[in-house]
């Protein structure tokens, strides 16, 4: 099993006691089901619900990119990576 996909079988079966029957699948049962947690709790899931716009992702990706913030990621990020990543939580 690959070992992303580990990582998140591993939270599922500890956090939620759920399993799937291959790697794929017990990888994206506790996604699933860490959003529905979210969803009863009312917890806003996108930038839509919280009422931001893409009028705002330009300064956003700025800030979040400023003082190195995520020059040393894991993959580097620069402000038109931010945006992208932005845009596709609308």
């Amino acid at each position: 099993m690959p070992e992303v996909l580990s990582h998140f079988a591993h939270f599922g079966k500890e956090i939620f006691g759920v399993e799937g029957k291959d790697a794929q699948e017990s990888a994206e049962l506790p996604i699933g089901a860490l959003r529905s947690f979210f969803e009863s709790l009312d917890v806003p899931m996108s930038f839509k619900e919280l009422g931001i716009g893409p009028e705002h992702f330009d300064e956003m990706a700025e800030h979040a990119v400023s003082a190195e913030g995520l020059v040393y990621a894991w993959v580097p990020l620069g402000p038109k990576d931010v945006r992208k990543i932005y845009e596709m939580c609308l």
